[in-house]
Order: C-alpha cells, then sequence, then structure tokens
C-alpha cells in the first residue's frame, strides 16, 4: 500500500515530550497572533509554561499574570468584552 503522507527525516521529529509541547505551542500562538490576538492572561505553573513561553516570545502581546485561574477566567473575559 502506498503511503500518500511524505515521508519525515529523524531529525524533524521532537525528540522529547517538551519539545512536543514547545512545538505545539508556538505554533497555536504563532496562528492567534495571526489572528489577532493582542492578550494574554497566564496563571503561573508547570502545566501552562509551554503556552506562556511561546507567547512571552511576540512582542505584540501583552502578557497579564494572574496567581489564580478562575481570577485569570474572569480577567480574559473583562479584557474579551472590553475589545
Amino acid at each position: 500500500m502506498h503511503n500518500p503522507l511524505p515521508s519525515r527525516g529523524v531529525s524533524d521529529v521532537p525528540s522529547s515530550p517538551a519539545d512536543v509541547q514547545a512545538t505545539f505551542c508556538a505554533t497555536l500562538a504563532d496562528e492567534w497572533v495571526r489572528l489577532g490576538v493582542r492578550h494574554a492572561v497566564v496563571a503561573p505553573g508547570s502545566r501552562s509554561t509551554p503556552m506562556a513561553l511561546a507567547l512571552a516570545e511576540h512582542v505584540g502581546v501583552r502578557i497579564h499574570i494572574v496567581h489564580d485561574e478562575r481570577v485569570a477566567a474572569f480577567y480574559a473575559l473583562g479584557l474579551g468584552l472590553d475589545a
């Protein structure tokens, strides 16, 4: 059976789960910025670190750090309603 997908070299495949997370988050952040996202609300923690780092790479995105996830959700809602 013919495989329609192009073969990928070993160097194209992320070498660890952390690399996969970083690549995914960077791609997602790039797309969000392309679509016009200008604010990101981050509640610090190990689960959100890859996304926070990816968003911090974009100078056009203002990062708002909030120390509680529930507060972050309402803060983000307020930013969205203000836009």
